[in-house]
């Protein structure tokens, strides 16, 4: 019998986004860090950027090519291609060989750090490292979300060890992101019609495993490009609540139930946001390009912050 597995319930994670306050300036909002996009890929790049900056926070900081970030200011003149403090980061998507050492830089801050990350595409292939640099430098991947199709997560599962292929994934996609999660110590989202999200749950020195699932609102939104949005909005959601919990006393660090429930929660947001762009005022559905998600993101987010 297959596993029942729970869906995810998004009124449980309401107090998870905020409207701002009067007193919260840009830098209180959640900054993003953001290492996306290449001259082969500008789309992604933009994509990526353009949800994050849709989430709510206040400022999404960009690391790419040239190419990139003028196609981005294009779109988004407040985004900033300089470096300085982030509430979380992102790498991968759209990113080919020559991108991978900034890649690497702002993956291992975050680690350091103990802030969310996001982890996407083609940086899916530093993940073994980073397992190898977290455990060298007693740090863990708790706070770190994978973000993989199936194809991802075959090729994966193989490099930890474990070999796996696409036909493997599809048959058991729960017990592959289970394994996933219990190789990395990461939070998975595992990305398909139906999106599971599988973590490890550590409570008074033990550890189980959870898993919930969300499912795709449209066929619609299985357009190229999707996969970006999904992880600028999990990034952003993580920023802008990583800066709520850097202002409160005690640990600033975020737990992992915590991260996957943000992590969970951007899924979410991303399904409704697709299902709200492909739905027309007269009622019926249409089709829609990656870019028409990110812009329904703040129509979705504003109604759960109000």
């Amino acid at each position: 019998m297959a596993e029942q597995i729970p869906l995810f319930d998004p009124q449980s994670a309401r107090e998870f986004l905020f409207a701002p306050s009067a007193d919260e300036d840009k830098y209180r909002r959640g900054v993003v860090g953001v290492v996306a996009g290449s001259d082969t890929y500008p789309g992604a790049g933009l994509l990526t950027t353009f949800a994050a900056s849709n989430t709510g926070v206040g400022m999404v900081r960009l690391n790419s090519t040239r190419r990139v970030e003028d196609l981005v200011l294009h779109y988004a003149p407040g985004v900033v291609t300089v470096g300085g403090r982030i509430q979380s980061g992102v790498i991968g998507p759209g990113c080919t060989n020559e991108r991978y050492e900034d890649c690497r830089e702002l993956a291992q801050f975050c680690i350091d750090s103990k802030l969310p990350l996001v982890i996407d595409a083609g940086a899916l292939d530093l993940v073994r490292s980073l397992v190898d640099y977290a455990d060298a430098h007693s740090r863990s991947l708790s706070r770190t979300i994978l973000t993989p199709h199936h194809g991802e997560a075959a090729r994966l599962l193989t490099q930890l060890g474990s070999p796996r292929s696409r036909a493997d994934i599809d048959a058991d996609p729960a017990a592959s992101a289970k394994e996933l999660a219990l190789l990395t110590g990461a939070i998975i989202l595992l990305k398909s019609s139906t999106t599971l999200c599988s973590y490890l749950r550590h409570e008074q020195g033990n550890r189980r495993q959870e898993i919930l699932s969300i499912p795709q609102e449209t066929p619609w939104a299985g357009v190229a490009g999707s996969g970006d949005v999904l992880a600028g909005t999990v990034a952003g959601i993580a920023a802008g609540f990583q800066a709520r919990a850097e202002r409160r006393q005690g640990n600033p660090s975020i737990s992992e139930a915590e991260c996957a429930t943000l992590a969970s929660l951007g899924a979410w947001v991303h399904a409704q946001a697709a299902l709200r762009a492909s739905v027309s005022s007269e009622g019926y559905a249409h089709p829609i390009q990656a870019i028409d998600i990110a812009r329904a993101l703040p129509e979705i987010i504003g109604e759960l912050c109000s």
